[in-house]
């Protein structure tokens, strides 16, 4: 059975790390889905959920999904990288939810 594991971005969870490798000394792939969801009469300005790679103070925008759309990626994380979503918009209707997997 894979690991996996899921998180909601919101308006009190604008941003989460999804997975920090800090303590991993092998290259892991994983499997990325991303949903935006809401009210479409809210969703105003399409806030976006923004999928980063942070690696030594360095930041790698690696996925976006807007509006009540959803994407796939599958991201190489190293040692030292942590996978961070957030919300990049300040609606407080926005929301999405994350779920990653271990894929290799």
């Amino acid at each position: 059975m894979p690991f996996e594991k899921s998180g909601d971005l919101n308006w009190h969870h604008k941003e989460i790390v999804l997975l920090d490798l800090k303590w991993v000394s092998k290259t892991i792939v994983v499997h990325v889905e991303m949903n935006q969801f809401g009210d479409q009469d809210h969703q105003g300005h399409a806030p976006t959920i923004i999928l980063t790679r942070e690696s030594n103070g360095r930041k790698e925008d690696v996925l976006m999904v807007s509006g009540r759309a959803h994407g796939h990626a599958l991201v190489s994380l190293d040692q030292q990288d942590r996978l961070v979503a957030r919300i990049n918009q300040s609606n407080p209707h926005s929301a999405g939810t994350v779920k990653w997997q271990i894929v290799c």
